[in-house]
């Protein structure tokens, strides 16, 4: 890529020389000199070092050596970064600043970190391997930081310094131009809390590891920003009108099935779209799920009630080898916004009431580095995946199932933080039902 030569800068009244750099690349030179001297006589062309015989070979040609590599691995840096090579750097390494070496680059500590935690030879605090939603999840967030990083020309990891993680998060929070699918010019929102801060965590874990392998020194950290999400769920009697309808459409009955299924069951949308024939159990005990749960790598065996277990009979008589072989995340996703409008126009039309407003708006509560955002966007787009197990969760809540039991069936652990959303939605439901209660007993 590029092409480094020494060479001497005589003079005709001096038996001495000025040792100089020149590099060149597609379209660009550069000539400088390295600071050193030697006599004319002790230079080799041949070798464009001073021959060993001569005055001070050895410490000249070590430090001519040094800016040799220097440049190699600076233009290496570049080609992996995708950097612009820059003329004042390049004359800073002849002038004799060191470029980090290939051990020091950000992108290839981050394959090291993938490929350890992908082995096995790194794990959790608990021992556990890495799960395969994890390392996704480390993907995304490092593509996020070299999407910061790169433009700024940090590519070694001592250059990553407090500011530059505070001005990483600060970078997220902002809209950003970009395109539609019809390559139109819009603006990106800004990310919220949440993602920052699980982008926050993953570079925290990345930092520890460098530095107990030793391959970097102390490390800034990131502040983890999290939010408390306003959550959408569907409530005891609007999953009962939701199991009664009977929609025209195939596609919306299988959406509705497998909704009403990752209601019941409280699994994550990965989990119940993996289920396979051999996950179902017939015992005399009853029919159950025998699931090991891909976040937790916990074993659950989840008993099936009389509709979830028709729903399982159904699929299986498909005779695939998965229950839901033809339908992904992000498809299932696309569907549930089918179903959402078709259910509310199907409440509407049968004037079903509900607690949840389906024709009407949700206002959306979300924070940027801390400040609250508030959005309207139809109920019908505030469905998704996610809502299933919501759903499950604050049903058996509302139902009266304590919260030890409900924990043993959504697989929280007795000290979950997170689990505290569901509680507070339950007893805003159960605290309003009341409240109408004691209102039609005084009307």
């Amino acid at each position: 890529m590029a092409t480094i030569k020494f060479y001497l800068r005589k003079s005709t009244t001096s038996n001495t020389a000025g040792i100089q750099c020149s590099v060149s690349w597609p379209g660009n030179r550069i000539q400088k000199s390295t600071g050193q001297t030697c006599l004319v006589k002790d230079w080799s062309e041949s070798s464009s070092r001073i021959k060993p015989s001569g005055y001070h070979s050895n410490p000249i040609n070590s430090l001519l050596d040094t800016i040799f590599s220097n440049l190699n691995t600076h233009f290496t840096n570049c080609r992996l970064g995708k950097s612009p090579i820059l003329q004042e750097e390049i004359e800073e390494i002849i002038s004799g600043k060191t470029a980090p070496s290939k051990s020091q680059i950000i992108e290839e500590l981050i394959k090291e970190f993938s490929a350890a935690s992908l082995s096995g030879d790194r794990r959790t605090s608990e021992g556990k391997k890495i799960t395969a939603g994890t390392l996704k999840g480390y993907k995304n967030s490092f593509t996020c930081l070299m999407a910061y990083l790169t433009p700024k020309r940090i590519t070694s990891i001592d250059q990553v310094t407090e500011k530059a993680i505070k001005g990483w998060q600060a970078w997220q929070w902002e809209d950003k131009p970009g395109k539609n699918k019809k390559g139109e010019d819009i603006v990106v929102p800004g990310y919220y809390d949440n993602y920052v801060g699980r982008n926050a965590r993953v570079w925290n874990a990345f930092a520890t590891w460098l530095e107990n392998t030793g391959k970097s020194n102390k490390l800034p950290r990131a502040k983890a920003w999290k939010e408390d999400i306003d959550i959408v769920a569907l409530e005891p009697d609007e999953l009962k009108a939701m199991a009664q309808w009977s929609p025209a459409d195939p596609i919306i009955v299988y959406t509705r099935d497998i909704f009403l299924l990752g209601c019941m069951t409280c699994l994550r949308v990965s989990d119940l779209l993996s289920l396979k024939s051999d996950n179902v159990v017939n015992s005399a005990g009853g029919w159950s799920l025998s699931v090991v749960v891909t976040k937790t790598t916990k074993s659950m065996q989840i008993k099936l009630n009389p509709f979830s277990k028709k729903i399982i009979e159904e699929r299986m008589a498909q005779g695939n080898d998965f229950l839901f072989p033809d339908v992904s995340d992000q498809e299932f996703n696309r569907r549930l916004k089918d179903l959402s409008k078709a259910f509310a126009l199907h409440l509407k039309e049968a004037n079903i009431e509900t607690a949840n407003n389906w024709m009407g708006n949700f206002a959306r509560t979300r924070y940027r580095a801390g400040e609250p955002f508030t959005d309207v966007v139809p109920m019908v787009d505030m469905v998704s995946s996610h809502t299933m197990r919501r759903t499950g969760i604050t049903s058996l809540l509302i139902m009266g199932v304590p919260e030890i039991l409900v924990k043993k069936v959504s697989g929280h652990s007795g000290t979950s933080k997170s689990f505290a959303k569901y509680v507070r939605f339950a007893q805003h439901f159960i605290d309003s039902t009341a409240n109408s209660a004691w209102i039609k007993v005084f009307e």
